[in-house]
C-alpha cells in the first residue's frame, strides 16, 4: 500500500472490516472481474469476468461504500 501512496495514489484501510476472500475491480464501467482465493493458495482461485451494466453499476457502489469507511493512510 505504501508503494502506491508513495507515487501519489489515494490509499485508504479498514480497520474494523473482516473481508471474504473475494476481490474484484471494475473497468470502464462496463465489466467487473471477480477473483474467489484461498489464504493458503492467494495465487490461485476462481476468476470470473462479468459483463453486465446493471453488476457492474453495484459493485461499483459496494467500493465506494467501502472507501467512506476506509480510513486515508498517513
Amino acid at each position: 500500500m505504501f508503494l502506491y501512496k508513495n507515487i501519489g495514489c489515494e490509499v485508504r484501510i479498514l480497520k474494523e472490516f473482516t473481508f471474504p476472500l473475494i476481490t474484484f475491480w471494475v473497468y470502464d464501467d462496463k465489466a467487473v472481474q471477480l477473483n474467489f482465493y484461498t489464504p493458503s493458495q492467494p495465487e490461485g482461485g476462481l476468476l470470473v469476468k462479468i459483463e453486465d451494466e446493471e453488476t457492474t453499476k453495484l459493485m461499483k457502489g459496494v467500493f465506494y461504500e467501502l472507501w467512506k469507511k476506509a480510513e486515508p493512510i498517513k
